[in-house]
């Protein structure tokens, strides 16, 4: 019989991440407070002039914009509004800035723009003697480092060239920006969304939370790849006045950095945000918390060995929206979105004194821990309802009496689907090998039921000795009896090997005795075999051969046997 929860310990009391001024603003206009032109002009205020915001603004506005890209976008789509058109502001970015010289850097791709006396000087210092300013030099060459390693390393195409306006150079300004590290400036749209841009970038970098060169040379990657992202296109086929993909635009610009920069990691502070946002949407695309999404192309290049799958998504964007066409390149490479969107919040418990360099995140040793939902002590069955808005997913923490810890994540992995029920039902039991019941380690089983289990998962984290996590174990929603009652499920599939992973086979409810488990290549040499107890429901591979050798990446079968006879079978794809 299951019982209720019988003690809260602790539910988690964080406050929210803060609200950016942009966010506040949003929500004013969603509540009539101001229009649209007037939250425009805030915004553009707290980028160009931060002294004209109110003070009850101002003092709140938080650090610098990391990219003034969208709101660029945004200013441009109203440019015929009488308040925006008249407003001083709105000329920087409605028109090219006008500056007294400007370089081409080392590499012959880009013409950078400055002035060396008025508000948007630079500083004149020349200490190598080549007569032009050193930071002139060195925002020249961070834009070359960004264009060797997205153009020449990565294979991403240029931007639009934009008929020769100040030479044949891609554009770069720079100039006095209180309020941001910089913005890519929208000019002209060609054909299919594909825009012609310029890049405007602050002069001192003494505002931001990286400052100096190390600001400039982020920014440099970070906006190149916005020049890039927008030569392959920037849409907005609903035509509200933002871009559709900005959340993906923004939070690959962030991952772009650490690309072209790894050592600065300007990303972290924004990661914050992030990890602290309980039950925040995938695409969610206001404030910081999308330069946070970072993290998930830093899961996407461990996952997938590399970054060609960044190239990919930006191929797929021409024909798809952005969620189908990461989908559509992941599926390309063997992978499915929705399982992957499972096992990212999987990942995301994995940092902090908890990160495993060698397994998951790489840095994830500097990154925060995520935001849990709740903590709970539990000795008996138990079931309770969790809300999980779309495409996210909740961290529930659960503790016996005797000191066993698992964590359970729901997921909600319906990205085509959302307006679907975000409520969902997960479902914890004691004692080992429970029927109907996912593993969760340290005699913890759960399983998670809704409306549509077909966009629904979980996660599970096993904790070992010492108080770390030992695996990382997603599972399909729905009853493990009844998922594997008529065939092999392998999960997830394709399935990357780690120390401390393991690929799930879920097996038919009623096993014979002496049935056996065998795992074969392709090319018929057997790589394990194991007979099952009469009820198993369930097969864990850890990707090793008999002698404990990891297997190469390829595809494998795994056959069901009794005798010389072959019930049943399936592929699985492993993936080093």
């Amino acid at each position: 019989m299951i019982r209720r929860l019988f003690c809260l310990l602790l539910v988690a009391a964080l406050p929210l991440f803060s609200q950016t001024l942009a966010e506040r603003l949003r929500s004013s206009v969603a509540d009539g407070r101001i229009s649209e032109a007037a939250a425009l002009q805030l915004e553009m205020r707290q980028v160009l002039a931060p002294q004209l915001l109110p003070d009850s603004l101002r003092l709140s506005a938080g650090q610098p914009v990391k990219s003034a890209t969208p709101l660029s976008f945004r200013v441009q789509s109203r440019r015929n509004d009488p308040v925006i058109s008249g407003d001083r502001l709105a000329k920087a970015f409605l028109a090219r800035p006008q500056t007294q010289t400007s370089m081409v850097s080392p590499g012959g791709f880009f013409r950078v723009h400055y002035d060396l006396t008025g508000y948007h000087a630079i500083s004149g210092t020349d200490a190598d003697g080549s007569g032009r300013p050193d930071y002139a030099e060195e925002i020249a060459a961070a834009f070359d480092s960004a264009y060797a390693v997205i153009i020449g390393e990565m294979g991403f195409l240029p931007p639009p060239g934009d008929n020769s306006v100040d030479g044949d150079e891609y554009d770069v300004y720079i100039q006095n920006i209180p309020g941001a590290y910089g913005w890519t400036n929208f000019e002209t749209m060609i054909s299919a969304d594909r825009w012609v841009t310029y890049i405007e970038v602050d002069n001192d970098y003494t505002d931001t939370p990286t400052p100096g060169l190390d600001g400039a040379r982020v920014t440099a990657a970070h906006e190149f790849f916005h020049a890039v992202q927008l030569g392959y296109i920037g849409r907005d086929d609903d035509f509200n006045g933002s871009l559709d993909d900005v959340f993906l635009m923004e939070a690959g610009s962030t991952w772009m950095e650490d690309a072209v920069y790894d050592d600065v990691n300007d990303y972290l502070f924004y990661l914050g945000s992030f990890f602290n946002a309980d039950n925040r949407p995938f695409d969610y695309a206001y404030g910081i918390h999308m330069y946070g999404l970072c993290v998930w192309f830093h899961f996407l290049e461990k996952r997938t060995g590399g970054r060609e799958i960044v190239r990919d998504i930006w191929e797929a964007l021409l024909a798809e929206p952005a969620m189908e066409a990461m989908g559509t390149a992941l599926w390309a490479e063997g992978f499915d979105l929705a399982e992957e969107l499972q096992l990212f919040r999987g990942w995301n418990y994995m940092t902090g004194y908890r990160s495993d360099p060698l397994r998951f995140y790489p840095e994830g040793e500097t990154w925060p821990l995520v935001r849990l939902a709740g903590t709970f002590a539990v000795d008996y069955d138990t079931s309770f309802t969790t809300s999980t808005a779309y495409c996210t997913g909740r961290y529930y923490r659960f503790i016996g009496s005797d000191g066993d810890t698992a964590v359970v994540i729901p997921v909600h992995t319906g990205w085509q689907l959302k307006l679907a029920s975000q409520q969902a039902t997960l479902s914890l039991a004691r004692g080992e090998g429970r029927s109907g019941y996912y593993p969760a380690g340290n005699g913890f089983n759960a399983r998670i039921d809704a409306e549509d289990n077909s966009i629904w998962g979980g996660v599970a984290v096993s904790w070992a000795g010492g108080g770390r996590p030992e695996a990382v174990m997603p599972f399909p929603a729905g009853e493990a009896a009844a998922v594997a009652s008529d065939r092999l499920q392998v999960y997830p599939n394709p399935f990357a090997t780690g120390d401390g992973d393991f690929v799930t086979v879920l097996l038919p409810a009623d096993i014979a005795d002496g049935a056996e488990l065998t795992l074969y290549t392709v090319t018929g040499r057997r790589v394990l075999r194991q007979r099952l107890a009469p009820g198993q429901l369930l097969f864990r591979w850890n990707g090793r051969d008999r002698q404990g050798q990891v297997m190469p990446s390829g595809v494998y079968i795994v056959a069901l046997g009794s005798g010389n006879s072959v019930l049943m079978s399936e592929k699985m794809v492993l993936v080093k």
